[in-house]
């Protein structure tokens, strides 16, 4: 996941205020988060960066967290945002790309398609 400065700022902040009103250490929070994750180590260090550099990676973790802060699905909500985002941007490129090298066919060009004023 790789979500804009002000996603990730939105995130940490969140992520920080749900875990301080439960009165929550980090270490109490990457335990409770790594609960919800079977086979997957979840340490304070991941948590302190993800309230202060960078969400988590993936969903999974980032759903765990949203359940493990009673977050009721905004902080994956905030991530998702990120990747849609990205996603969105991709498409864009790919439809400039496609544009371009439909203007290369024959009996094509910036006219074509153009209603009639």
């Amino acid at each position: 996941m790789d979500p804009t400065p002000e996603q990730t700022r939105a995130f940490g902040d969140l992520a920080r205020s749900l875990r301080l009103a439960k009165g929550w250490s980090q270490t109490e929070t990457a335990r409770q988060t790594e609960a919800r994750l079977p086979g997957v180590r979840v340490g304070r260090q991941d948590i302190e960066h993800w309230e202060t550099k960078h969400g988590p990676r993936t969903r999974e973790k980032a759903e765990a967290l949203d359940a493990a802060l009673g977050a009721g699905g905004q902080l994956v909500a905030i991530l998702a945002a990120g990747l849609l985002e990205d996603h969105l941007s991709h498409l864009e490129a790919q439809v400039a790309e496609l544009h371009q090298l439909v203007l290369r066919l024959p009996g094509t060009s910036e006219d074509d398609g153009e209603a009639d004023e």
